[in-house]
């Protein structure tokens, strides 16, 4: 799975050194490698299946010199409606979601 997507994102100061940052996310999930799989009940499938992709997320950041972040996301949605192909005699497989939680440092330029 390989995703593309815009992301927008809103920051709120909390403290000096604190913010919370609400983002929004739009793109696509290709799917690729499923022909004569598990996914598509072993029918084949002509190249990689594409889907609309929406993410929402949370995340929270520490600045720990004016360059570099801590940054904690304890939450993000991310949803694609099920394309055709995916099993389509089951119906079992009517979208792909994923929760992500993620710690890690940045620096900002």
């Amino acid at each position: 799975m390989t995703t593309v997507m815009a992301n927008a994102s809103a920051v709120f100061a909390v403290a000096p050194k604190v913010s919370l940052r609400g983002e929004l996310g739009l793109g696509l999930l290709l799917f690729s490698g499923v022909s004569e799989s598990p996914f598509t009940d072993f029918a084949e499938t002509t190249g990689t299946l594409s889907m609309p992709l929406v993410r929402i997320g949370i995340s929270a950041d520490f600045a720990i010199t004016p360059n570099v972040i801590a940054t904690v996301a304890p939450f993000a949605f991310q949803y694609s409606p099920g394309k055709d192909g995916l099993r389509a005699e089951g119906k079992d497989i009517s979208s792909i979601t994923a929760i992500d939680f993620m710690v890690g440092v940045g620096y900002r330029m």
